[in-house]
């Protein structure tokens, strides 16, 4: 053994240990280890001989130390040591945490780098929601609703929309005049952890989103006309349908055919046309409307302000850390009821109560607004940290935000007697007309111990008085044409149709067709002479037009503008429309072609014939329960709920519908199972049932358990005594058991739905008993008779004859006359005397094979279009069955008009864009457009659709189908910004189609198209 010591922390220092002398020299070493490292602070020798003395190589020249020395010595070591080794603890878990935010903040910084790639990618693809992100595909795209990064940290990523007022400032989306900006994306990048100091932390980094490097492709002016393939000459398209009027600048419209008896109006532009007060009623501008006054005085105040009956319409809501409630005392207020806010006994908490109301202010000019209440401390169970109470004038519903009340209470410290407040001003909280939210409210702060509060508040009313911008008579002033519109050779007046800005008020009208003399209106059944207050809507005076007299071929309204002093009426245009009538009764058999085996014309109607009836049959669904239940439900009476359920195995064989009644005594429980079947038959031949039972458990004796089987008229639960089986009282388990060709034909009466219903009951022991049972392959069969049969075939009838309409200009309208029971009628058209019946194959007419037809409706939407060189026109009804249905078709009428100078415009037409080169491939964002649709709303319309092609040699390539909003073959309807579909994105060009729709009276105006795109 060495006689030496060697410091291993120091191996230059090598101590001498004297041998000769039993125990001398001891080894004092002080350390610790602490987060996997060993922390060393140094040794020293100690004289065991001499305790009071250390042992070095100078020991035996140097004095001893005392025993206090000593003492004193290690513990002042002992303090710097602690203190040290704390430090570096402390050090070492702050530099842990820090690492831990750095990463979290690394990888919410990375969510949303991740979301800007996506947005170049395409502004498309940046959907609303939550997200996960990952590059697993090469580039960065969302992947479900959230990340796990490293097995601790979670990251989701949100989109969402936001949302600006009038002056473009960014405010909440449920907030009145809120507008989602399709330009701008909210993203948020949080994650979530939880730190080593078990302390749950989050890092939430926001950004927002613009299709900034987006471009617009913008047409405006297509007067070079047609003919473009690829765009160049901004002013040109591709093609159209010939329907289409392009030639001033800046518009789209439907072509103008000319007209006749067809459509008059009347555009308020030349104001000696009418005849009006004009203190009261101005024609100016191309509108006419009543003349602005100066403003008048406005009034108005809250509801409910003593709480006497109930809160209504007072809401209550709360903030902070603990929920206090809002409730109505019938007693108690000052006097009366009163509101009251209790917060629950805690502590260390906050706490806000509310209750809010809205109210509408109409006055543009606010002159005075004043709130009353009176308030109560009714409950003070030990000093808060603060109580008080508030009031507020919001201009938004929810919580208010503390420092914006128009009152409140200080810090209360006990509780109170009611106190009252008055004329607490509030105007400068009621900036003009709209919608604003009066609130009361209390604020706790608990102290550190547990305490109750509650408050009260009664009496609450706010008044307001202001003034209205301008004011407008409210005497109904009239205005009517001077001159009366004479339609030659009308046989039947059409429509009424107005365009008017009421904001509120009305417009009322009388007719008149004798040069003045007998206005006349609508009094529910006939057109009768009208006192100075009888009058109809546009709506009504439209829908029974058609029963005005046309013996003058004259037609004149008068206007009565109607407003409560605060509305502004404006009459745009009035248009009345006039037509030719062709019909078909069906009265003469010998006017139509038909096969009288399958069609007769008999009192006015042609119908299919009546034959014998036919059989029809029917099952249940799902009889073997092999993979689920449905379409059969389960369904429960009794006082104990048994439960329904699918067994996939133990049936026979397979699956099976198990009833399982819980462990119970003395109740009673009845389960079923049942589906609905619909029978067609009028006469029922045969119904039968077949099922397998099981009793699967039975744990003791039971006082009844039975199985059973139902047909009922209605769903629910079964009448027991109703059955058309049952099992008997069973006593013990038992095997599958089948039974077969149950008759249940006496409960299907007739055609309906009926339905078919396992089912099992028990009346429990007075011992805790449980069962259950089962069935399988229940399967009901049913074989009937229809009342009647008819051809199947689509039998057709056409007239012997053609009609033909002298001197006409268009044909207007198809309509018909039928019943048709759940069948249908189709129809072909003929101009030229039968050799060509032609049907509308969706954009032309064109000529049809003996499966091609239209119904009445199609027919009648393009009509407009039927060639009109013969001046004839003939149908062809094909009356369509499946052999149940009686289909009879009692008349069909055709309109037409004449030419007589009046305006008409074709009532459909379209145009297709010339490709536009977005010069690379590109993502498509949004599109809008500008229309102008006001003169004819609501039968005009204007839809767009949107397709792209890859670049082929600097041609398009293969076109994708027309997209719309909702996919392909859909239309844009809104002329408002709308997100364009991903399935068009990465082609570099584009091409859009208009298309154009009107009721010949008037047309749509397409002003502008733009299309926002990322190149």
């Amino acid at each position: 053994m060495s006689n030496q010591f060697q410091n291993p922390n120091n191996p230059s220092l090598i101590l001498p240990l004297d041998k000769g002398r039993k125990g001398r020299v001891g080894l004092l070493h002080f350390g610790f280890k602490k987060f996997g490292f060993v922390w060393d602070l140094g040794f020293r020798i100690f004289d065991f001989r001499h305790p009071l003395r250390l042992a070095s190589s100078e020991a035996s020249r140097r004095l001893g130390f005392s025993l206090v020395e000593v003492i004193l010595a290690v513990a002042l070591f002992g303090l710097f040591a602690t203190a040290l080794i704390g430090l570096l603890m402390n050090s070492y878990g702050s530099n842990l945490q820090a690492a831990e935010k750095d990463k979290a903040n690394f990888y919410a910084q990375q969510g949303l780098e991740a979301v800007w790639s996506i947005r170049r990618q395409a502004w498309n693809f940046l959907v609303n929601g939550d997200h996960g992100v990952n590059t697993n595909a090469g580039y960065w795209q969302f992947i479900g609703t959230s990340d796990l990064l490293d097995d601790r940290y979670t990251r989701v990523v949100n989109v969402n929309n936001i949302c600006r007022n009038a002056s473009s400032q960014i405010i909440d989306c449920s907030a009145p005049g809120a507008i989602i900006d399709l330009h701008t994306k909210k993203v948020s990048s949080k994650v979530t952890y939880s730190a080593v100091t078990g302390v749950n932390n989050e890092i939430e980094l926001i950004s927002y989103l613009t299709t900034w490097q987006s471009k617009d492709w913008i047409q405006t002016d297509w007067s070079g006309g047609s003919g473009q393939i690829n765009w160049s000459n901004p002013t040109r398209y591709f093609t159209d349908d010939g329907n289409i009027d392009y030639l001033v600048n800046g518009e789209v419209k439907l072509k103008n055919l000319g007209g006749g008896c067809g459509t008059k109006i009347w555009p308020f532009d030349v104001p000696a046309d009418y005849t009006y007060d004009p203190a009261k009623i101005e024609v100016i501008g191309g509108f006419a409307q009543l003349v602005a006054q100066s403003g008048f005085i406005v009034n108005g105040q809250s509801i409910n302000a003593g709480f006497d009956t109930s809160l209504t319409p007072w809401i209550f809501g709360s903030w902070g850390t603990i929920t206090p409630t809002g409730s109505w005392q019938s007693s108690g207020g000052n006097p009366g009821g009163y509101a009251r806010i209790q917060f629950p006994t805690s502590k260390n908490r906050i706490s806000g109560g509310y209750f809010q109301q809205s109210f509408t202010v109409t006055a543009q000019t606010i002159n005075s607004a004043t709130l009353n209440l009176d308030w109560i401390v009714s409950q003070y169970s030990g000093a808060a940290d603060s109580l008080v109470l508030y009031a507020f004038v919001d201009p938004a519903a929810g919580a208010p935000a503390l420092g914006q009340e128009v009152w409140n209470s200080g810090n209360q410290t006990a509780t109170t007697p009611w106190t009252s407040v008055a004329n607490i001003n509030v105007a400068s909280k009621i900036t003009g007309p709209g919608t604003y939210y009066l609130k009361i409210a209390a604020y706790v702060d608990y102290p550190g111990s547990n305490r109750q509060y509650a408050v009260g508040f009664d009496n609450v009313l706010l008044t307001w008085s202001g003034t209205t911008s301008a004011s407008y008579p409210t005497d109904r002033p009239m205005i009517d044409p001077v001159n009366f519109y004479t339609a030659a050779g009308i046989e039947r007046w059409s429509s009424f149709t107005e365009t008017a800005q009421k904001n509120g008020g009305e417009i009322y009208y009388q007719l008149n067709a004798d040069d003045g003399a007998g206005w006349r209106y609508w009094n529910g059944s006939n057109w009768v002479i009208a006192s100075v207050n009888d009058y109809n809507t546009a709506a009504v005076i439209n829908s029974n037009l058609g029963d005005f007299p046309t013996t003058t071929a004259k037609i004149k309204f008068k206007a009565f503008l109607a407003s409560d002093g605060s509305q502004s009426v404006r009459l745009d245009q009035i248009q009345i429309s006039c037509a030719k009538y062709y019909s078909w009764p069906f009265d003469v058999p010998a006017d139509y072609t038909y096969d009288p085996a399958k069609i007769e014309v008999i009192g006015g109607f042609a119908q299919l014939v009546a034959q014998s009836g036919f059989i029809v049959n029917g099952q249940s669904i799902n009889a073997g329960f092999d993979t689920s239940l449905t379409p059969w439900i389960f369904g429960s009476w009794g006082t104990i709920t048994p439960t329904g359920s699918w067994q996939s195995s133990g049936g026979n064989p397979g699956g099976y519908a198990r009833i399982q009644f819980p462990t119970s005594k003395n109740r009673i429980s009845g389960g079923y199972f049942q589906q609905s079947f619909t029978v067609t038959a009028q006469t029922i031949n045969s119904a039968t049932l077949n099922l397998d039972w099981i009793v699967s458990q039975y744990s003791g004796a039971a006082d009844s358990l039975v199985l059973y089987a139902f047909v009922d008229p209605a769903a629910g639960a079964p009448a027991l005594g109703q059955e058309v089986w049952n099992s008997g009282n069973q006593t013990a388990t038992t095997p599958w058991t089948s039974v077969a060709n149950i008759n249940v034909a006496s409960k299907i009466t007739g055609p309906g739905t009926y339905y078919l219903k396992i089912a099992a009951y028990v009346d429990y022991p007075g011992s805790n008993r449980q069962y259950a049972v089962g069935f399988d392959n229940v399967l009901l069969t049913w074989s009937g008779t229809t009342s009647a049969s008819y051809p199947t075939d689509r039998p057709m009838i056409d007239p012997v004859n053609f009609y033909t309409a002298a001197g006409i200009e268009r044909w207007s309208s198809f309509t018909e006359t039928a019943q048709k029971n759940g069948g249908e009628i189709y129809y072909q058209l003929n101009a030229d005397d039968g050799a060509g019946w032609r049907y509308w194959n969706g954009s032309n007419w064109v000529i049809a094979s003996v499966n091609d037809y239209n119904t009445a409706a199609v027919i009648n939407s393009n009509l407009g279009d039927f060639p009109t060189t013969t001046a004839k026109i003939k149908f062809k009804a094909f009356l369509a069955s499946d052999g149940s249905q009686s289909v009879r078709l009692d008349q069909v009428n055709v309109g037409w008009g004449q030419q007589t100078g009046v305006s008409g415009y074709a009532i459909s037409g379209w145009l297709e864009s010339s490709a536009f080169n977005t010069g690379s491939q590109s993502s498509l964002n949004l599109i809008s457009w500008d229309e102008e649709t006001a003169n004819c709303a609501p039968a005009c319309d204007i839809k767009i659709q949107i397709r792209t092609a890859p670049n082929s040699g600097g041609v398009p390539g293969i076109w994708t189908p027309w997209f719309g909003l909702a996919g392909a073959g859909t239309y844009f309807t809104s002329p408002l910004e709308q997100l364009l579909s991903a399935d068009l994105n990465f082609n570099q060009w584009v091409q859009y189609r208009a298309e154009l729709s009107g009721d010949g009276s008037a047309t749509p105006a397409l002003k502008e198209i733009k299309i926002n795109y990322t190149p």
